[in-house]
C-alpha cells in the first residue's frame, strides 16, 4: 500500500474511533434544558395536554387540560420565591398551573440501541417546605419516584438524580410526571448518554461455617488478590487487572469496557472457595458485583447409589438414591444421635458436608428394603480440603 494511502487509512480509522466516542458521549435528549421556546425574563407559559414544548417535548396530563405543564423563565418570582433554572434560562414545572392531578408532566422519545445500557441524569427542583417527588417511567417499565428533600428558603432547591437502564428497542420513551398532585415540581437539565464503561467490585468474606452464604457474621478478608482472568486459564498472568482487598475486604476494578469477565480470587493456603470461583460477570451497566466466600472448612461429598450388581462400585447406569439420610457419626457408636451432623441426598443421590478438619466416620440410614454393600467410610480431611467420591452403595 502506498505510504500516503496507508496514512489516510490510519487517519480514517482514527477519525471513526473519535466519532464513535463522540456519539456515545452525546446527550440523546433534545433540549434537555427546556430552552425552547424563548420566554421573556421573569415570566412563564402554560401548555396544554399533548401540546409540544419546543420541538422535543410533549405535555402529559388529563385530556383537554390547558395548563398541564408550565415553562418557567429564570428570575420569575412567585410567593416570595425566585424560580431560577438549574441551568440556562428555563425549567419546567411538571405540576402545571399548580392544581393539576398526579400524572401531569412531559415526555420525549429518543433513539436507542436494543440491549445497550444508558445513563439518565436529571435535576428535581423543590420550592416549598413539602418534599417534591418526581415520577420517572422509562419505556414500558414501572414508575420510579425520586424525592428531593432539600430546602432553600426563597429559592428553588435543585437536586440531581441518575438512573441506568437497558434499552429494549430502537427507541425509548421517557416520561417525567408529578406524583403528589398540585404544588410545584421542577425538572431541568435532563440528559441520556450511552454507557461505555463500568466498574466491577465486591467483597471477599471468611465463610466460617462453609455454607456459601452471607450469614451476617462472616468477616471480611483483607489482603486477598482478586483478578480478571482474561484468558480463563485460572492463573494471574502479566497484564491481567488485579487488586488486593483492603481492610473491609473490598476491591474495585474501574474503567472496564462493557463485556463479560471471569473474575477470580487467589485462595490462601488451607482455604477453599465456598461460592463460585471464578465468577462470570456480565458488565452491561455502570457497575456489577462479584463477591467471594472463602472457607477453611473441609467439603466432603459423595453419592448414595443402587449397587445393582453388588460389586461395591458405582458403575455406569447405577442410579443414585434420593432422600437417604447420611450423617457424620461423631461418637462412632453406629447410631444417629442428636449431636451427629446429618444431611439428605438430593434427587440424584448426591450429598455433601462442610466440616472442620479432622477424622470422620460417614454412615447412612439405609433406605427400606436395602442393605449397604460398601464398607463404612472413615475419612481424614485437612483445612480447606475438598474430598469427593465418597460413595455409599446399597442393594
Amino acid at each position: 500500500m502506498p505510504v500516503a494511502k496507508c496514512v489516510r487509512s490510519r487517519r480514517s480509522a482514527f477519525v471513526e474511533q473519535l466519532e464513535s466516542r463522540r456519539l456515545l458521549s452525546t446527550n440523546l435528549i433534545a433540549d434537555g434544558g427546556f430552552e425552547k421556546p424563548t420566554l421573556p425574563v421573569g415570566s412563564f407559559a402554560n401548555f396544554a395536554t399533548n401540546q409540544a414544548i419546543g420541538n422535543a417535548w410533549k405535555v402529559l396530563g388529563p385530556a383537554g387540560d390547558p395548563e398541564a405543564g408550565a415553562l418557567v423563565q429564570t428570575k420569575l418570582k412567585e410567593n416570595g420565591i425566585t424560580l431560577n433554572a438549574q441551568q440556562g434560562l428555563n425549567s419546567i414545572d411538571v405540576s402545571g398551573a399548580g392544581a393539576q392531578p398526579v400524572g401531569t408532566g412531559v415526555q420525549q422519545t429518543i433513539n436507542t440501541t436494543n440491549g445497550h445500557s444508558y445513563l439518565l441524569s436529571f435535576w428535581v427542583g423543590r420550592a416549598h417546605t413539602t418534599p417534591d417527588g418526581l415520577g420517572v417511567q422509562i419505556g414500558s417499565s414501572g414508575v420510579s419516584t425520586f424525592v428531593n428533600n432539600g430546602f432553600t428558603p426563597g429559592a428553588i432547591n435543585w437536586k440531581q438524580f441518575t438512573k441506568t437502564f437497558t434499552a429494549s428497542g430502537s427507541s425509548t420513551t421517557l416520561k417525567f410526571t408529578n406524583v403528589q398532585g398540585g404544588g410545584y415540581t421542577g425538572l431541568d437539565n435532563v440528559s441520556v448518554t450511552a454507557i461505555t464503561s463500568g466498574t466491577i467490585s465486591g467483597t471477599v468474606f471468611s465463610d466460617v461455617n462453609g455454607n456459601g452464604a452471607d450469614d451476617g457474621g462472616d468477616a471480611p478478608m483483607p489482603g486477598i488478590t482478586v483478578f480478571i482472568d482474561k484468558n480463563k486459564n485460572g492463573t494471574l498472568d502479566s497484564g491481567e487487572p488485579h487488586a488486593i482487598t483492603g481492610s473491609a475486604g473490598t476491591y474495585t476494578f474501574n474503567n472496564l469496557a462493557l463485556a463479560t469477565y471471569s473474575v477470580r480470587a487467589i485462595l490462601p493456603g488451607t482455604y477453599r472457595a465456598s461460592t463460585a470461583d471464578p465468577v462470570s460477570v456480565n458488565l452491561q451497566g455502570q457497575s456489577a458485583k462479584a463477591n467471594f466466600h472463602l472457607s477453611q472448612t473441609a467439603l466432603i461429598s459423595g453419592n448414595v447409589f443402587n449397587d445393582a450388581n453388588g460389586d461395591k462400585t458405582k458403575n455406569s447406569g447405577e442410579a443414585g438414591l434420593a432422600g437417604v439420610t447420611v450423617y457424620l457419626d461423631l461418637d462412632n457408636n453406629g447410631e444417629f444421635d442428636f449431636f451427629d451432623v446429618k444431611t439428605t441426598t438430593d434427587a440424584k443421590g448426591n450429598y455433601q458436608f462442610a466440616a472442620p478438619f479432622g477424622t470422620f466416620v460417614i454412615r447412612e440410614t439405609a433406605p427400606n428394603g436395602f442393605t449397604q454393600t460398601t464398607p463404612v467410610l472413615t475419612l481424614t480431611v485437612s483445612k480447606g480440603q475438598i474430598s469427593t467420591g465418597n460413595n455409599i452403595g446399597n442393594k
